[in-house]
């Protein structure tokens, strides 16, 4: 009962300070405190939102105690504090801050172009923190293993022989962790496609379900800048083979071959021209 009372309180400072209604934040805040029932979330909100407001020492002063109560968004907490820190022209302790955040085994990314960074937005230990925790919070983004498909990404027509028979939207969500397809045909067929990085299988791995349940999984073999080839596993009937290839134009093409066991050979079953629309 009282987790979801503390829950509830957080939801609406959340909503609000996220809004800019500081005002709330703070009258709310201080209505608690009068009646000694102040928690370490009224005391954090009281803090951020008059730090925005301009007023430093109180800000401090509430701070120190959501800290004392044990504020439980640790890295939240500790933003705010360089935030905080960088207002009072302490740059040391604001990327010790930082650190702090790097420190913790999870968090959340903090608002990379909020104006109380902006002091030292080009100083070469912010930008350094920056990235670091950028990389820990968004693992996908950089890494060259979740990378391999991204030529994909857009908005394609298909054509096949010069002829377009398919729509296709490649988008990477999910923290860039995945590429995702909704590919449809101008008649009645369509599918979607997850493609990303399998770490069991130590490959990019591609799972494709169109609209009669059917599914089918590859598996990469090769891949190069703008290349990438996957086969379905050797027990697979059939068995298939798929590549991606950036043309110099932009563009991208996508063969499909079916393995024939009886003469050990490929053959081109389907030959795509990805064109930006």
């Amino acid at each position: 009962m009282l987790l979801a009372i503390g829950l509830n309180a957080q939801n609406q400072y959340f909503s609000a300070y996220n809004q800019g209604d500081l005002s709330y934040c703070i009258e709310q805040a201080e209505e608690r405190m009068q009646l000694d029932s102040a928690t370490a979330i009224d005391y954090f909100y009281h803090a951020a939102a008059l730090m925005r407001k301009g007023d430093l020492k109180t800000a401090e002063q509430s701070f120190k105690k959501a800290n004392e109560l044990k504020f439980q968004g640790r890295s939240f907490y500790f933003y705010h504090m360089a935030m905080l820190s960088t207002s009072q022209k302490n740059y040391e302790r604001s990327i010790a801050y930082l650190d702090s955040v790097l420190s913790l085994s999870t968090f959340s990314y903090f608002p990379i172009e909020d104006s109380l960074f902006m002091p030292i937005k080009d100083q070469a230990e912010f930008k350094s923190r920056k990235a670091q925790i950028r990389a820990k919070v968004f693992p996908c983004d950089e890494d060259p293993k979740h990378t391999k498909l991204d030529f994909w990404i857009g908005n394609w027509d298909v054509f096949v022989n010069g002829s377009k028979r398919a729509d296709s939207k490649i988008s990477r969500p999910e923290g860039n962790c995945m590429l995702y397809e909704y590919y449809t045909t101008l008649g009645d067929f369509s599918g979607q496609s997850f493609n990303f990085f399998d770490q069991q299988r130590n490959a990019y791995h591609q799972i494709w379900i169109n609209f009669k349940a059917g599914k089918t999984e590859y598996y990469e073999v090769e891949a190069k800048d703008g290349y990438l080839m996957m086969e379905t596993d050797s027990t697979s009937n059939p068995r298939l083979r798929m590549s991606y290839t950036l043309l110099e134009d932009g563009n991208v093409r996508q063969l499909m071959h079916q393995y024939d066991s009886s003469k050990a050979t490929w053959n081109q079953v389907f030959d795509g021209l990805y064109i930006k629309k």
